[in-house]
């Protein structure tokens, strides 16, 4: 039987729209199913409700997620305010993105100028903690590859 460590911990709960939001690093499966299944709104927020939001920095080796009704500025501000200053979230070192129905999407890769950047980056470190993230990048090394 073979066992995997997660290192995670629970960083810090946000308060948006009457909503307790937990901050999680280095999140387990099982609290990746808790953000996901977390307090649903029954309102116009309900696409966000549905969605994890993550983001990995590939220079501290480091994956953050949390519900998706909190946007990526609003959560990693949160979190930079122990750690990191606001100029480190716009380097190459940081990946954002979402989950959404399983599927995975970053706004970073569409932006096509960075895309190289991103790509070149190991960030087999956040596979553990983002199942589906590596299919997702090999996806558009593929579609680099091709052009």
């Amino acid at each position: 039987m073979k066992l995997e460590i997660f290192m995670e911990e629970w960083v810090k709960t946000v308060r948006f729209a009457e909503t307790p939001i937990e901050i999680f690093k280095n999140p387990s499966p099982r609290e990746l199913r808790d953000i996901e299944k977390a307090f649903k709104h029954k309102s116009r927020y309900d696409k966000y409700d549905k969605m994890i939001r993550w983001a990995a920095n590939s220079k501290t080796k480091e994956v953050y997620a949390w519900k998706g009704l909190l946007n990526h500025d609003m959560a990693l501000n949160r979190v930079k305010a122990l750690r990191y200053d606001m100029s480190s979230f716009e380097s190459p070192n940081w990946l954002t993105g979402a989950i959404l129905d399983g599927k995975y999407e970053s706004d970073k890769l569409m932006t096509t100028g960075l895309l190289d950047r991103f790509l070149k980056k190991d960030w087999s470190f956040a596979y553990k903690y983002l199942p589906g993230l590596k299919k997702y990048l090999d996806d558009f090394r593929g579609m680099r590859k091709k052009k």
